[in-house]
């Protein structure tokens, strides 16, 4: 019964990792304002500075954009399920 605990327990750890962001993307629109068809799905972007950003096909699905600018972003192609938008509201015309 422990063994099937403790696999249980494992499983539920893994999966909360599906479908997060991935890490060297994020470091990619940091470090140079773009990320066209990057993974950025629950990214906390909040007040991010994303002026002209080109993030074409990013996957945007449950990011935080609260706040964020976005003016000239090129968001052509990305998946906004579930996205936070600038003005809190919600955006899933990507679902």
């Amino acid at each position: 019964m422990l063994v099937i605990h403790i696999c249980l327990l494992s499983m539920v750890g893994f999966s909360a990792q599906v479908g997060a962001y991935d890490e060297v993307s994020l470091k990619k629109l940091n470090a140079l304002g773009n990320c066209p068809s990057c993974d950025l799905s629950k990214a906390l972007l909040y007040k991010a500075n994303l002026e002209g950003a080109n993030l074409t096909g990013a996957n945007l699905e449950g990011a935080d954009l609260y706040k964020a600018n976005l003016e000239g972003s090129d968001l052509s192609g990305a998946i906004l399920c579930n996205t936070t938008m600038p003005d809190g509201t919600i955006d899933n015309s990507g679902c």
